[in-house]
């Protein structure tokens, strides 16, 4: 009822963005002093035809934002949605530093961060993240430009699955470009998931980019050796609620994931956030 007065006003924007500066104050307990990024007229003025498609695309950022209100008290969990905008699947560790020099760049105006630059380039790159961009950018954009292009962005896997956004090479089935003796080489990528799913001990890596390169298969771990022809990768999830006593009770169905696959690249991509 609240989307659709503010679709027939004219105030989707300022709506999701009011709504996810909610969800950050609750995540942080700041307080904005600054004016929302985006505002628009309260009375429409683009066709009715127009206005529907809009209202078809907020309604699903309604529910996206409707998950994001599960983890507002987790400031961890934002941090992670936030500042995973640019996981790019295909660029490896070692050219991490490279591929966040080349954002910086397309993101700045005279050598300065662009908010607004930055929130269309979220709008075009991962829509579903918008309003919790546009609310950061209406809060504090100069610790965003900081966090978000001057170090490693956190992981939350609970929080990528709940949302459906990459965050993690562990979230990703990588494929060699080598066609020769595929038995006798294993992508350094992939002997790492293979090490996380089999074994507890090991946690969640600090890095969101694969590992690069290959090694034999000597030299591979006897538990990774065992589990390469099991295909281990996440394929489903469910959420839970768990009780005083410490049992887990399911609080949702039982959900299937898509299978990601990506390649690594040897060169940094380019990047371009303009509207083709």
């Amino acid at each position: 009822m609240l989307l659709g007065s503010c679709i027939s006003e004219g105030l989707e924007a300022e709506l999701l963005t009011g709504l996810a500066s909610v969800l950050m104050l609750l995540s942080r307990n700041e307080r904005s002093w600054l004016s929302p990024p985006t505002s628009i007229p309260k009375t429409p003025t683009t066709p009715a035809s127009t206005r529907s498609a809009r209202s078809h695309a907020l309604y699903k950022l309604w529910g996206c934002l409707d998950k994001a209100m599960y983890l507002s008290s987790t400031r961890a969990a934002i941090e992670s949605l936030i500042r995973s905008a640019f996981f790019d699947s295909s660029v490896p560790c070692d050219l991490l530093g490279a591929s966040f020099s080349g954002i910086r760049e397309a993101l700045s105006s005279a050598d300065e961060f662009d908010p607004q630059r930055a929130l269309h380039a979220i709008i075009n790159r991962r829509p579903h993240l918008s309003p919790l961009w546009a609310a950061e950018i209406c809060m504090d954009p100069d610790t965003l430009s900081h966090e978000v292009l001057g170090c490693l962005p956190p992981i939350c896997l609970p929080a990528a699955l709940w949302t459906g956004t990459m965050q993690s090479f562990l979230q990703v089935a990588y494929r060699s470009d080598e066609p020769a003796e595929p038995e006798a080489k294993l992508l350094r990528a992939r002997e790492f998931q293979i090490a996380y799913f089999c074994q507890p001990s090991i946690p969640v890596p600090e890095t969101p980019a694969p590992p690069f390169g290959e090694t034999i298969l000597n030299n591979v771990s006897r538990e990774v050796e065992t589990h390469m022809a099991h295909e281990h990768m996440t394929r489903s999830w469910q959420m839970y609620w768990t009780t005083k006593s410490g049992a887990k009770k399911p609080a949702t169905a039982q959900y299937v994931l898509e299978l990601v696959e990506a390649r690594m690249e040897k060169d940094v991509a380019d990047y371009n956030f303009d509207e083709e």
